[in-house]
């Protein structure tokens, strides 16, 4: 019985150092082979992107979305999954071919944006955003100052585990926890920083 529960014990450890690692922290590495896919790409002024065969010219037009839905606040995370289908429907209907997120959202947007485009022909592509502190920013601070390039790198460093579907965490500028696992790295264009 003894050795019954070590060896539980032991395997409930390991689980829960794996999610650690993997989902909170972002430090466990799982190699992927050696290449690096590029999804897109700039020259000059012009953006380029892999649809499936190749890079090829990708002219944006693209609308912002944000987290908030009138008549609540923003901490309450009101859009619900089956919203966020709908809009992208509705947002590629009127001829937009991409979206702008400001920065990290709740892990519904991403569920529907990979649901969304998983099979369409047609999917709608990302810029995602990185959150930058206003007041540090507008301050008289320098990027390079630990001060503000410390929280900002673990922002970058968040929104790509949360794009390649492998973060959990209780968002910083929220109560809710959020597990982010649809990696949608595919349909992201570009990022934004600030």
């Amino acid at each position: 019985m003894k050795k019954y529960l070590a060896i539980i014990f032991l395997l409930t450890f390991c689980f829960i150092g794996f999610e650690y690692l993997y989902f909170y922290t972002g430090h466990l590495y799982i190699p992927h082979g050696d290449a690096v896919e590029v999804v897109s790409t700039v020259s000059g002024e012009t953006l380029y992107v892999d649809k499936g065969d190749g890079l090829e010219e990708f002219v944006v037009k693209g609308v912002n979305m944000g987290t908030d839905k009138p008549g609540y606040f923003s901490t309450e995370l009101a859009i619900e999954k089956e919203e966020y289908l709908k809009w992208f429907k509705q947002i590629q209907a009127m001829g937009a071919n991409a979206i702008r997120v400001y920065e990290v959202g709740p892990d519904d947007f991403y569920d529907a944006f990979y649901e969304y485009n998983e099979n369409n022909p047609e999917p709608l592509y990302l810029m995602h955003g990185v959150w930058v502190d206003d007041y540090l920013a507008n301050s008289s601070h320098s990027a390079l100052e630990e001060e503000f390039f410390e929280p900002f790198l673990k922002d970058c460093r968040r929104m790509i585990d949360v794009v390649h579907g492998r973060h959990k965490a209780n968002n910083e500028r929220s109560l809710f926890a959020e597990t982010y696992n649809k990696d949608i790295s595919k349909w992201v264009c570009g990022y934004i920083f600030g």
